[in-house]
């Protein structure tokens, strides 16, 4: 996205302008994980990654808060390049949820939720009741599951608290690395409905290999195809697309 003729920037909280990003494997070979990839989310908006292994997803979901670093082009965040930035303070900014929550196996569920709240040094007494308030919106008794390491917590009960931790600080943006992907069924979709009503009016870019998934959760959805954007739209206008490769996707994932 590029300026205006003012120098402003519209109501966009994410965009990608050209981002490349090539990985070399061990045999000195060059692999490319994302080739100029131009997309925009809007402030509030859910938007959908989605598309084969190595498609460039999770590449590019972790350009956003520099888990990895450009090669070319450009990620900006509400008009400010992400190179530019601290990369603690940009992932303290940014709520991060990942597969299997990503908890610390020695910090109880309550320690877990409130780690950003001791890095930035709040009052025992605010993040305790901070730590409360997260646990019981994503339907965890503090008293009881609080206390517990992640080790005695079932799939669904890690996940809660990583989305829990993701939360803490309040974050305007929020990445979701396949957060689902390791539960069953019945718990996974009772989850996507839940997170759905957490993030309003946060703005969210969901990594999902599931398209029933992107449907559901997403205003709209990206699909990649080795490293390069094919699509981007609503379920109808993804249905709509007169791609022969974006149908046969469509068509695979309905199977």
């Amino acid at each position: 996205m590029r300026a205006d003729s003012a120098g402003a920037y519209p109501l966009c909280v994410i965009a990608f302008e050209g981002a490349r990003k090539r990985y070399i494997d061990d045999a000195g070979a060059n692999h490319v994980a994302l080739d100029g990839l131009d997309l925009t989310v809007a402030s509030g908006e859910t938007l959908a990654l989605i598309g084969p292994s190595g498609s460039g997803k999770t590449t590019a979901l972790r350009l956003v808060n520099r888990m990895l670093e450009l090669d070319g082009g450009a990620v900006r965040i509400d008009g400010e390049d992400v190179r530019t930035l601290d990369p603690i303070a940009l992932r303290r900014r940014v709520g991060y949820v990942v597969q299997r929550g990503g908890l610390l196996p020695h910090l109880t569920a309550r320690e877990n939720v409130g780690l950003l709240g001791e890095v930035e040094g709040h009052a025992p007494d605010v993040l305790a009741a901070r730590v409360d308030e997260l646990l019981s919106m994503v339907r965890l008794d503090p008293g009881q599951h609080g206390k517990r390491y992640p080790a005695q917590l079932s799939g669904g009960q890690r996940q809660r608290v990583g989305v829990a931790r993701a939360l803490y600080l309040e974050p305007q943006l929020v990445l979701l690395d396949e957060p689902f992907g390791a539960l069953d069924p019945i718990t996974r979709r009772e989850l996507q409905e839940e997170l759905g009503a957490l993030l309003e009016p946060a703005t969210a870019l969901l990594v999902t290999h599931d398209l029933r998934e992107a449907f559901r959760m997403a205003d709209r959805t990206a699909l990649l195809r080795a490293g390069e954007l094919l699509e981007v739209g609503s379920q109808a206008e993804l249905e709509a697309s007169p791609d022969p490769w974006v149908q046969r996707f469509l068509e695979a994932q309905r199977g």
